[in-house]
């Protein structure tokens, strides 16, 4: 829950910052203020690099040393994600160095929302609609004690033979996640991890607090 909601205000920042901008330098009539804009326009800028660096850390630091392919969506989302850098270096360096590209601004700044959007939808946006989804999963939830042990002493073993045992701790997810993942990583290698492990260890995530 705490990513999703810092997912939709790295959002809401963003929307914010290129509204600002499009007040200041699109509008035929001119605003009140103007400096006050570029000033909330600057400040709010740097406060969605911030939080941007932030997540780009945390997805790096989930990513790194896992020895699996990505799958589709976690592979989309951190291109869009790994895209934003190069845009908002772009976009805060150069161009305001090279002041003949100023004009640029704005596309480069509806571009940045664009594929922040793209990038929060890929996380908190799936995960609230997962979340919907976690009714069927109520079973795993339900799971009893000795299920849960046992996909404890597992997860170590098991899922350690593909990445790293942090990047395990590290994830947030819901039970229908942990079921989806758990399912996937144990088709990557037929017979290392087997039905019945895989459940013990589902259990085990899904009842687990970070």
């Amino acid at each position: 829950m705490i990513s999703t909601i810092g997912g939709f205000l790295f959002l809401a920042l963003g929307i914010v910052v290129a509204w600002l901008m499009l007040e200041v330098i699109g509008r035929k009539d001119k605003v009140p203020n103007p400096a006050g804009y570029r000033l909330w326009h600057k400040r709010l800028g740097w406060a969605f690099i911030l939080l941007y660096l932030l997540f780009l850390g945390g997805m790096v630091y989930r990513i790194y040393g896992t020895t699996v392919e990505l799958e589709v969506r976690p592979f989309t989302h951190a291109l869009f994600g790994l895209l934003l850098c190069p845009l908002l270096t772009i976009k805060v360096l150069f161009v305001r160095r090279y002041k003949s590209f100023m004009g640029t601004l704005p596309t480069l700044g509806l571009i940045i929302v664009t594929t922040s959007f793209l990038l929060i939808m890929l996380t908190a946006g799936y995960g609230l609609i997962e979340a919907d989804q976690d009714e069927p999963a109520a079973g795993v939830q339900s799971a009893g004690e000795d299920q849960v042990a046992k996909g404890k002493s597992l997860v170590p073993i098991k899922c350690t033979h593909c990445h790293s045992l942090d990047r395990v701790w590290a994830a947030d997810k819901t039970p229908a996640v942990w079921q989806s993942t758990v399912k996937t990583m144990a088709s990557k290698q037929p017979g290392w991890i087997t039905d019945d492990q895989a459940k013990a260890i589902m259990s085990f995530l899904s009842q687990r607090k970070k």
